[in-house]
C-alpha cells in the first residue's frame, strides 16, 4: 500500500472512531479536537514544569538560580538517584489526568504526556546512559 492511500485511510478511520466516540479532555471530560488532549480552560490552568527547577529532583524555582543549583531538600539530603523530571505539578488542576493514567488505565493519555515529558526532559535524555521508570508504591 502506498504512503499516501494509508495517510487518507488513517484520516478516515480517525475521523470515523472520533464521529462515534469524540474526543474528551483528559481533565474535564468536554469535548476536543485531538484524542489526549486538554481543553483551553484546563490547560490555562495545569502548571507545566518547564522554567527554571533543581538541578536534582527537578522541584520549580520561582526565579532562575543557575541550571545546577539544588533545591534545600536535595542540598540537606541528596537523593539516591541522579536526576528526576516531571511533566506538570502535582495540584487539584493536574490530579484528574495523571491519577486517570496511573491507577485507571487510561493508555490514551500516553501520548500526551510522552511529548510533554519528552519536552521537558530532552537534555536529560540526551545526557543519560539509562532511563527507568519508577514504578508505582504498593
Amino acid at each position: 500500500m502506498n504512503a499516501g492511500l494509508e495517510k487518507t485511510l488513517r484520516r478516515a478511520g480517525r475521523l470515523a472512531l472520533n464521529l462515534l466516540y469524540p474526543p474528551l479532555c483528559m481533565a474535564c471530560r468536554t469535548q476536543v479536537s485531538d484524542p489526549g488532549a486538554l481543553c483551553s480552560t484546563c490547560w490555562q490552568k495545569v502548571r507545566f514544569l518547564d522554567g527554571p527547577m533543581c538541578g536534582c529532583c527537578g522541584l520549580a524555582f520561582e526565579i532562575d538560580p543557575g541550571s545546577e543549583t539544588l533545591c534545600a531538600a536535595c542540598h540537606a539530603r541528596p537523593p539516591a538517584f541522579d536526576k528526576a523530571r516531571a511533566v506538570m505539578r502535582y495540584d487539584e488542576h493536574s490530579r484528574g489526568p495523571i491519577l486517570a493514567l496511573k491507577h485507571a488505565d487510561r493508555l490514551e493519555h500516553i501520548p500526551a504526556f510522552g511529548r510533554w515529558l519528552e519536552r521537558n526532559g530532552k537534555d536529560l535524555i540526551a545526557e543519560s546512559d539509562v532511563i527507568l521508570p519508577v514504578p508505582l508504591h504498593p
